[in-house]
């Protein structure tokens, strides 16, 4: 699906790598590592600043995804995305509040600076996230 995606924009397929990653070797799930572009070089980081192409990248990954988990792509015709459980559960009201959910991760310790709830955040800065949430969870 990928592959298939980035050859419409004449990107050339440098096949398959195995390494002794560590974002790959100590995960205990299935992983994969996918590196479609690369910033330096000026072609690629064109292609990386154009909303449409990375949305069409975006959807040629889901759509690998799906086509090797065996799952069913949804359609129109079937939209069966699971509920949300926040919206089922009556005790939880259901509206969002991303400040106050970020006031939560602070109490907690989970992060320890106030950020504005629509400002991005850097793959590091979730990893910092996640890794403290495992963490906690081994306790």
């Amino acid at each position: 699906m990928v592959f298939n995606y980035l050859k419409g924009f004449g990107v050339v397929n440098r096949g398959e790598k195995r390494a002794n990653f560590l974002v790959l070797r100590d995960t205990s799930m299935p992983a994969l590592l996918l590196e479609n572009l690369f910033i330096d070089n000026p072609r690629d980081a064109a292609l990386l600043k154009d909303s449409d192409f990375i949305n069409g990248l975006a959807l040629a990954i889901a759509d690998g995804i799906v086509e090797s988990q065996l799952l069913s792509p949804l359609t129109q015709e079937n939209p069966t995305i699971p509920a949300d459980p926040i919206i089922q559960n009556p005790t939880v009201p259901p509206v969002w509040d991303p400040q106050g959910e970020i006031d939560k991760l602070i109490a907690s310790g989970i992060i320890v600076n106030n950020h504005q709830a629509d400002t991005p955040v850097t793959w590091g800065q979730l990893a910092t996230v996640l890794n403290r949430i495992i963490e906690r969870n081994k306790l």
